[in-house]
């Protein structure tokens, strides 16, 4: 792919994606799960990307993974339905926005907690 003129680009911030080697490596990464029958969960976290996230899970991914509630939120209003955020979710203003989330979506959270 040849880079276009900086002009030409919109301001930023802008993503820009090679489609077709973004696909190839969704593929690759699912075949090497498939090969080890290994589960694909897709961290968005990185892309932030309805589109990307909904070709991942279209790939083979059993969900997708979100750092923050607000984040988790966004995706299950645009229907994902299996979210795990692997961060500790702390703070009464978090955890009611967790528990409205859960009314949303499939959700999976980290819990660490010292005895």
């Amino acid at each position: 792919m040849t880079s276009p003129e900086i002009n030409t680009l919109p301001e930023t911030p802008y993503i820009l994606i090679d489609n077709r080697r973004m696909q190839n490596n969704l593929e690759v990464m699912n075949n090497i799960c498939t090969q080890f029958g290994l589960s694909l969960r897709a961290n968005v976290s990185l892309h932030r990307n309805l589109a990307i996230a909904q070709d991942q899970v279209d790939m083979g991914a059993k969900g997708i993974s979100c750092l923050t509630v607000e984040e988790a939120r966004e995706f299950a209003e645009a229907g994902f339905v299996n979210i795990q955020i692997p961060a500790n979710i702390v703070g009464k203003s978090k955890t009611e926005a967790l528990t409205d989330l859960l009314m949303m979506s499939k959700v999976t959270v980290t819990v660490d907690h010292t005895l």
